[in-house]
């Protein structure tokens, strides 16, 4: 009886599964097409019907979606606008293969890809133009226009070319127009500005900062001792690491390029002003030196104002000394001798007075020479 209930218990279960499983497929397709379900939050998510009747997918050919038409529709030769046959948008380039602005070269060199470019201009160039030349890629599909002014006038100025296709896609190249400052200057189409900082360790010999005048402006130079040379440190505006010295002329505004060059070991400011005339140290000695172009032989040099002259001074300090001594030395010897001579003709005259056998006229003449002794040193009988 015991088996026989177990039997049925189990046939009830498995029906029991039979059923629960099919009224979870029935449950299934039921809203599997056409009606909503519900996530988590209870929200309903629409989920399109199931098509009637779907059409054949051809595999060969591609499916292409469609576009929304473009804003602005080309126009025909009447005057109306063109009917648009394809749903799908025509790519333009709007891309120029030369741009060109007159007053200047622009930086950096144009490519097609590059759509920002700096000029640099001189303030006193006679040529102020601003005029630009351009050519499109595609020029039967776009068209060339140009804003900003026409001419620059002591200030910076931009100026932009505008390409535009026939189908509304637009590219812009903008042109900066930068006057170059007294307290500029380009060099390899590159902007430097000089620095109100400047690292005078880098620089051979003794240099000290000090407050100048370049074209009437206010600047920082570096200067030597005797105040002959006087360096302007300029650094590039797009790289803080990138600087050039520069000579400055007596006159305030002459610049000269310079280098620092290692000669023989040592280290040295070439000043390019038509000679390599040079500052720095050789053999020991600060100084300018003029150095032979092709062989880098020191030809000429002129020892630093200052150190020659705390040099000469201190030479001449040693060579007074030595005189000193020499004119004392000197007196002193001669004072000896004027002794000596002194008190050996007094010997000599007293010798000779008391000498029985001298003659009456010599003993006349010694005395009369021993009186003339005591009137030479002041005495009296």
């Amino acid at each position: 009886m015991k088996s026989i209930k177990r039997y049925k218990f189990i046939y009830i279960v498995v029906i029991l599964l039979i059923v629960l499983l099919a009224f979870i497929s029935f449950d299934a397709s039921k809203y599997a097409y056409g009606e909503p379900t519900t996530d988590d939050s209870g929200v309903g998510t629409a989920i399109p019907d199931e098509p009637n009747s779907p059409a054949p997918v051809n595999p060969s050919v591609p499916v292409v979606p469609t576009q929304k038409e473009p804003a602005n529709l080309p126009s025909n030769n009447n005057g109306g606008d063109v009917e648009n046959h394809s749903s799908t948008v025509v790519h333009v380039d709007t891309g120029l293969s030369e741009l060109e602005i007159d007053c200047g070269k622009l930086v950096p060199e144009f490519t097609p890809e590059q759509y920002e470019y700096t000029v640099y201009v001189d303030k006193d160039s006679e040529n102020k133009s601003c005029s630009t030349r351009a050519v499109a890629k595609d020029s039967a599909n776009t068209t060339i226009s140009a804003e900003g002014p026409s001419k620059f006038d002591n200030k910076d100025i931009q100026k932009k070319i505008i390409v535009e296709g026939n189908n509304g896609q637009k590219s812009e190249y903008i042109i900066n127009v930068h006057v170059i400052k007294d307290t500029e200057m380009i060099v390899d189409n590159i902007l430097y500005k000089i620095s109100s900082t400047m690292n005078i360790k880098e620089l051979p010999g003794i240099f000290k900062t000090v407050d100048a005048k370049f074209k009437n402006e206010k600047i920082k130079v570096a200067e030597t001792q005797d105040g002959n040379l006087r360096l302007i440190c300029f650094i590039n505006s797009e790289d803080s690491n990138n600087t050039k010295w520069y000579a400055l002329g007596n006159d305030g505004v002459s610049l000269y390029q310079t280098e620092i060059r290692e000669i023989e070991g040592e280290k040295y400011i070439v000043i390019f002003a038509g000679q390599e005339f040079m500052y720095g140290r050789h053999e020991g000695k600060i100084g300018y030196y003029i150095a032979d172009s092709q062989s880098g032989k020191i030809t000429f040099s002129i020892l630093d104002n200052k150190k020659t002259k705390e040099e000469f001074g201190y030479n001449n300090m040693i060579m007074f000394a030595l005189i000193a001594i020499l004119f004392i030395i000197i007196c002193i010897c001669v004072n000896l001798v004027l002794k000596n001579r002194r008190s050996s003709k007094k010997q000599e005259s007293e010798n000779k007075y008391f000498r029985p056998y001298m003659h009456i006229e010599e003993i006349q003449k010694e005395i009369i020479g021993l009186a003339d002794d005591v009137e030479d040193n002041g005495k009296e009988f």
